[in-house]
């Protein structure tokens, strides 16, 4: 139950971080609003999942989470600009992330191997993802 609030208010930590962006100085309503809505949910959230998970752990799954998806949904979405290395490191944070979680849960070893694999696939899709926003904008 823990990891599933905190996991999900990682994901908000990306909607508002992405709102605040679009709020262009709190000038937009709307995402002013869902900003504001964003960061009352995820800050509850996480501070929920820390009654019960080290501050520590919680704490950098939940902006590996909101820091993974606020820069996937950049460059999905065209307001960061796409390169190899930065889809590398972000394969590299979210096998930390799911190694950090998946070796809390069951173990080291289980959680560091689990945390490669799930690197290499979230890798293979952004850069599926990118391949084919690149080869759209060519044409």
């Amino acid at each position: 139950m823990y990891w599933l609030v905190l996991i999900l208010s990682g994901v908000l930590e990306a909607v508002w971080a992405t709102a605040l962006g679009k709020s262009e100085g709190f000038t937009k309503l709307w995402p002013t609003v869902i900003l504001g809505v964003a960061i009352l949910v995820s800050m509850g959230g996480l501070a929920f999942a820390m009654r019960e998970l080290p501050i520590g752990t919680a704490y950098a799954v939940w902006v590996g989470i909101g820091a993974a998806l606020t820069v996937a949904y950049a460059m999905a979405f065209g307001s960061e600009p796409v390169s190899w290395i930065k889809i590398l490191l972000l394969m590299g944070l979210v096998g930390c992330i799911v190694g950090r979680i998946v070796g809390r849960i069951v173990g080291c070893i289980v959680g560091c191997i689990v945390g490669c694999i799930v690197g290499c696939i979230v890798g293979c899709i952004v850069g599926c993802i990118v391949g084919l926003k690149l080869v759209d904008s060519a044409h």
